[in-house]
C-alpha cells in the first residue's frame, strides 16, 4: 500500500516538472517570435521607402500570426502548469 502511495507522489512530481518544462519552453518560444515582430515593427517605424515599408508589413503580418498562434500553446502549458502546481 506505502508502495502505492509513493509511486502516485513520484508520478504526480514528474508530471510537475514536465509540465513546468513545457511551460518555459512554450514561454521561451513565444518571446521568440515577439521578439521577432517588434523587430519588423521597428523596422517599419524606421522606413521611409514605401516598397520597403511593405515588405516588413508582411514579415510583420506573419510573425503576427507566430505570436497568435504560439500564444494559444503558452496558454494551454499555463493552464497546465498552475493546475498541477496547486496540486503540489
Amino acid at each position: 500500500m506505502e508502495m502505492e502511495g509513493e509511486e502516485e507522489v513520484r508520478l504526480a512530481e514528474n508530471a510537475w516538472a514536465d509540465a513546468k518544462e513545457t511551460w518555459e519552453d512554450e514561454t521561451d518560444l513565444y518571446n521568440e517570435y515577439l521578439n521577432e515582430y517588434n523587430m519588423w515593427v521597428e523596422l517599419m517605424q524606421a522606413e521611409q521607402d514605401l516598397d520597403l515599408w511593405r515588405e516588413y508589413q508582411k514579415g510583420a503580418d506573419q510573425a503576427w500570426e507566430l505570436v497568435s498562434e504560439q500564444e494559444h500553446w503558452y496558454m494551454m502549458a499555463t493552464e497546465e502548469w498552475e493546475y498541477l502546481d496547486s496540486e503540489k
